[in-house]
This record gives structure tokens, C-alpha cells and sequence, in this order.
């Protein structure tokens, strides 16, 4: 069974939706990389302190997830 993880990062004001853009490269192809990862997907919505999806460089960001297929 596969895990599919469907959600919202949200940035508390435009210098952690800095830190995001920066990170976000490097985030997607390390991701990416990891043995498993079938698709890897981050895409701006029209808020621009607000991503569809993700770590270190994020980790004080409110997640919005919803994980599916785990038991």
C-alpha cells in the first residue's frame, strides 16, 4: 500500500515564505531522492505565504496534512 501526504504549508509572515523559497530547490530534490518517493510535488497558491506541501528549513511552519495508506 502506497502513503499519499496531501496538505498546506503555511508561513506566518514573508520572511518565513523567504526561508521557503530559498529551501524549496534543494527540499523538492532531496526528496525526491529518497528511496520510495514515487512523486514530489510543492506549488504556490495564490497566498503568497502559503504552499500545497513538506523540514528543517520549515520546521517552526504550521502543516496542514492530511496522510493516507499509513497503518
Amino acid at each position: 500500500m502506497g502513503v499519499t501526504l496531501d496538505g498546506f504549508l503555511r508561513c506566518a509572515s514573508e520572511d518565513e515564505a523567504a526561508r521557503v523559497r530559498a529551501a524549496l530547490p534543494k527540499h523538492v530534490q532531496l526528496t525526491r531522492a529518497e528511496p520510495g518517493c514515487l512523486r514530489f510535488e510543492v506549488e504556490p497558491t495564490d497566498d503568497p505565504l502559503v504552499w500545497t506541501v513538506w523540514a528543517k528549513a520549515t520546521q517552526g511552519s504550521a502543516r496542514d496534512y492530511e496522510i493516507k495508506g499509513m497503518p
